[in-house]
């Protein structure tokens, strides 16, 4: 998309437009990649699950749901089956310093995840998939923050702590999944466990254009290998 000095000052200077375009430009972007997950993996017969995150607005998980392909599986909130394992979703985070879309106190979090790990069956043949990661752990550090939202440094490094959430970490304790996905925080790229389940955060370069992921053999509700890997 071009957008011209005027335009832009425009979009600049006119309440909620710039929002309301940036938000429909990452509409097409989810198009696009539903399109692409039809023509590509439909026909092989692979399923995708995708979830949304703790900016995502409700629209965005409206999209997923009303215009993804068949092979597209959406377990916010809900339990969907992937061959042998049942898959739990959330996309919501413990409150951050920007307060975004899906951004929860952690009572408040607590109640959404109840509502559903209710419904798991047997926990070694469930994974967890959720934004947000464990309190306490190596998917969790992020930089200290300054009152400005700037990270503290010492000796010109940066202060890291763990920001992960104490309710999604009560879960994983009390349920012992198979494995546990996490997202949310970029820089901390991690593979660790709680108790027996293996926890991973692949981490996140999107602002450089590379997408990084990490592929995991499970086997029999047991993790065999993994691999972080970026293209």
């Amino acid at each position: 998309m071009t957008v011209t000095p005027d335009g832009w000052n425009e979009l600049r200077n006119t309440p909620g437009k710039l929002e309301a375009m940036t938000l429909e430009l990452g509409r097409d972007r989810v198009r696009a990649w539903l399109k692409l997950i039809g023509e590509r993996l439909k026909p092989k017969g692979v399923s995708v699950v995708i979830n949304v995150g703790n900016d995502d607005t409700d629209d965005v998980l409206d999209l997923l749901r009303a215009e993804g392909p068949s092979n597209i599986l959406v377990p916010e909130g809900d339990v969907v089956h992937a061959g042998p394992y049942e898959i739990f979703g959330c996309g919501y985070a413990n409150m951050t310093p920007w307060h975004c879309a899906r951004d929860l106190e952690e009572a408040d979090l607590q109640r959404v995840l109840d509502r559903t790990v209710g419904r798991i069956g047997n926990p070694r043949h469930t994974i967890l998939d959720i934004h947000a990661p464990p309190l306490g752990t190596g998917l969790d550090l992020a930089p200290q923050l300054d009152a400005h939202l700037k990270p503290k440094t010492v000796g010109g490094q940066i202060l890291l702590e763990h920001v992960g959430s104490s309710s999604v970490r009560r879960v994983v304790e009390d349920v012992q999944p198979a494995l546990g996905l996490f997202g949310h925080i970029h820089e901390s790229k991690a593979m660790d466990a709680i108790g027996q389940t293996p926890i991973v955060n692949p981490g996140s370069t999107y602002f450089s254009g590379h997408l990084q992921g990490v592929l995991l053999d499970l086997r029999g509700g047991e993790l065999a290998s993994h691999l972080f890997v970026t293209g």
